[in-house]
């Protein structure tokens, strides 16, 4: 992983390959690039109303440097201005569904354009969900209580709340949640199917004592830099909130509250090619040495070919032989390194291997985010 996070050269797995298809580009005689500098507005609307203060954040479907979000104005209004690309936009507010556009928006730069986004408002009329956080040796004061729900179409999340004695409450209105309470030194758990209708609801959790998986990084020999470390459970039944584990730990060490069973362990750091490897954890683990190998900038091949018959009509071909630790910036998963778990974890159930349906499901929705490059196709 490098501090900028430019695309990188491939050496390993290459599961991106696929990607490496012809982009068509026709470019007409009396169109060049342009970066006039123009607005890609969002304006967020309740009903016709503006809704002030949500936080708006456009994502480059390729584009791997994020774009700072912004909040809305009095106006309703989040302006960007961004460079040529395919976006996808995410709304969240209190109090409010979180909104995810269904497809990508095409932003040539050639001019100014405003998307409208409404916002579906949660009720008013709320029941307080207490939660009850037990260790093994009693009430877990600081676990973190985190709950979601499903609203038009897209997961909301609340903000994770700390447990005082154990105890943690919310005002939720009617609905089906999901409860994911978490605390150091013990596994996470999942509970789902929380249902609110018209009364107040008390869940009483208990978390169970975690299992220690340690180790140290490695890049080249030396000592490595900012450590980013995932432990990704093999169990397709398991709850994507537990399986997927962050570690804790200060590079070059890395420190996981794991459980016993097999695992896909993703370790990444400063200048480095991500390792991506199986391990089984048992009740106890000896210290786990992850030694990586330097990474290299990627480079691409580009060929740009006149039609015969037409000297007005071009065609650029873009090549890109991707790392297995370069992901999709618009999918899910994208902050782990390892492209085949992301489609995996998006497409799969998270076993750790991509099947022929998975990746043609991948296929599939790369075709839809559109070119790496925007064309002036159409224009």
């Amino acid at each position: 992983m490098q501090l900028n996070k430019t695309w990188k050269l491939a050496t390993g797995l290459m599961v991106l390959m696929l990607l490496a298809v012809p982009l068509l580009a026709v470019v007409p005689g009396n169109v060049s690039a342009a970066t006039t500098g123009n607005n890609l507005s969002i304006l967020v609307n309740d009903n016709g109303y503006p809704v002030i203060g949500a936080k708006v954040t456009l994502i480059g479907v390729h584009q791997q440097s994020a774009i700072p979000s912004k909040d809305t104005g009095d106006n309703g209004l989040a302006v960007f201005t961004p460079s040529d690309g395919y976006f996808k936009v995410v709304v969240t507010k209190s109090g409010y569904y979180t909104y995810e556009s269904d497809g990508v928006y095409r932003f040539t730069d050639l001019a100014a354009e405003t998307i409208a986004v409404t916002m579906v408002k949660m009720s008013d009329v709320k029941y307080p969900l207490t939660v009850n956080v037990n260790g093994t040796s009693g009430a877990l004061t600081g676990a973190s209580v985190i709950v979601k729900t499903v609203g038009a179409n897209n997961v909301t999340t609340s903000m994770p709340i700390t447990t005082s004695a154990g105890t943690a409450t919310l005002p939720l209105p009617n609905g089906t949640y999901t409860i994911v309470c978490s605390n150091p030194d013990h596994t996470t758990n999942v509970t789902n199917n929380v249902v609110i209708n018209g009364a107040a609801v008390i869940k009483n959790i208990t978390l169970s004592a975690s299992v220690k998986y340690n180790g140290y990084v490695t890049v080249d020999g030396s000592p490595a830099l900012n450590v980013v470390a995932y432990l990704i459970g093999a169990d397709p039944k398991v709850d994507t909130e537990k399986k997927i584990i962050k570690t804790s730990g200060v590079s070059p060490f890395f420190s996981f509250d794991a459980y016993e069973g097999n695992f896909t362990l993703l370790v990444d750091a400063d200048g480095a090619l991500a390792s991506v490897q199986t391990v089984n954890i048992g009740a106890t683990n000896d210290v786990k040495p992850v030694p990586l190998s330097k990474q290299n900038v990627q480079t691409e091949e580009n060929a740009f070919e006149f039609s015969a018959g037409d000297w007005n009509v071009a065609t650029l071909t873009k090549t890109l032989v991707l790392d297995h630790d370069n992901t999709v910036p618009g999918l899910d998963y994208a902050y782990l390194p390892s492209a085949k778990m992301q489609i995996d974890l998006v497409f799969g159930d998270g076993d750790g291997n991509v099947s022929a349906a998975e990746l043609a499901d991948f296929v599939a929705e790369m075709e839809n985010f559109g070119a790496i490059d925007v064309t002036t196709v159409g224009m």
